[in-house]
């Protein structure tokens, strides 16, 4: 596989080969003629081996450089904010921050959800966040991090409790100086999430520090979309009628710009949306409570897509149990492996929702079973 510098496990296993060898007994046989040895000032120069084009310490979560950056920042927890995408909501506060989002299918009346997760940043304000629902504890279970919400129906909190995820709540009433109320807004949209309260909360219990969820190209020429996917310049996810949010690639920035139907996806800050790379995966959904969809996410083999640099592939993925990653695969069964930078993952349907969903990639239209 001609890849640049993906990891290190070629390196590894070099180096276990050269061990092994010196372990084998050697028999020295002296020359059987003398030989002179050049003079130093008329010898080649040897080149210089290559720069390795990975940063000598990186963010779990983006793959970005964190030369520079404290221990005790690489280790810090990784928080997941549940964030309403309601047109009441937008524009969203602190959302630009996040090292992974995951869009959520909320029903054929709803808008999406989102869950947003912050490591490398830590905005100080995050909002306005909502409820629980049933998927998150398997989704954010590999991050073994805390998920903080306004509230949650009791089945989902219920299920959530039983799995030993870690939960603050408003509602909960848990870590109260975590959850800011803004005058300016209105229920159920004015509960925000202060992140380094909720961190403070976690002590004491069974989080750990963010460890990686994806596999990184260095250089992010070499990732997985970009050398095998195909050219296109427009993403569109339509989850419902109320729900279709749009990709665009931006040439100049080397970024996809999302838009809710045609606008612009803008946050508080006046900042648009963006994200290094897209990933769609397909996944079932249950009615396990009604009116609460769930999405499964604990799969031995699912279908999908990941794009970045201005090209899409398809991939497979799975996900063996709640603590595992997502391990994402190319047609072929190799590792998919993305640009360093944020990742966007749509958790797009392909049946249980009782109607049907969409999937552009410019004019190429993909659509599911109801």
């Amino acid at each position: 596989m001609n890849r640049a510098s993906r990891g290190s496990t070629v390196a590894v296993a070099a180096v276990i080969a050269v061990l092994m060898s010196g372990c084998a007994p050697q028999v020295i046989t002296p020359p059987a003629e003398t030989v002179t040895a050049t003079p130093m000032e008329n010898r080649d120069v040897v080149p210089s081996p290559p720069t390795d084009p990975k940063p000598e310490s990186v963010w779990p979560l983006t793959g970005l450089s964190a030369d520079g950056v404290s221990a005790e920042d690489l280790s810090r927890i990784a928080i997941a904010v549940k964030i309403d995408d309601n047109i009441h909501a937008r524009p969203q506060q602190g959302l630009e921050f996040a090292d992974i989002v995951f869009e959520e299918y909320l029903g054929r009346k709803g808008a999406t959800r989102l869950m947003a997760v912050f490591h490398s940043a830590w905005p100080d304000t995050v909002g306005s966040t909502r409820s629980l629902r049933p998927m998150d504890p398997n989704i954010f279970g590999s991050f073994w991090g805390p998920i903080a919400f306004s509230g949650a129906a009791s089945g989902p909190l219920r299920d959530a409790r039983a799995l030993d995820q870690v939960l603050f709540a408003e509602d909960l009433r848990n870590c109260p100086k975590g959850f800011p109320l803004r005058s300016d807004k209105v229920r159920p949209y004015k509960t925000y999430v202060r992140l380094t309260e909720i961190a403070a909360c976690s002590v004491g219990t069974n989080v750990q520090p963010a460890s990686q969820q994806f596999d990184f190209a260095y250089p992010a020429d070499q990732g997985t979309a970009v050398l095998d996917g195909t050219p296109v310049n427009a993403i569109s996810v339509e989850f419902t009628n109320y729900a279709h949010p749009n990709w665009k690639w931006d040439e100049a920035s080397g970024l996809w710009q999302r838009y809710e139907f045609t606008k612009p996806h803008m946050t508080q800050g006046g900042v648009q949306i963006t994200a290094t790379n897209i990933v769609i995966l397909r996944v079932v959904v249950t009615w396990k409570y009604r009116d609460d969809p769930e999405s499964i996410m604990v799969v031995d083999h699912g279908t999908g897509y990941v794009a970045a640099g201005g090209r899409y592939a398809e991939i497979r993925w799975s996900k063996a149990d709640r603590r595992d990653t997502f391990h994402l695969f190319t047609l072929e069964g190799e590792p998919v492996y993305l640009a360093p930078g944020n990742t966007w993952v749509e958790l797009l349907p392909q049946s249980g929702t009782g109607e049907v969903q969409y999937l552009r990639f410019d004019d190429y239209v993909i659509t599911t079973s109801k």
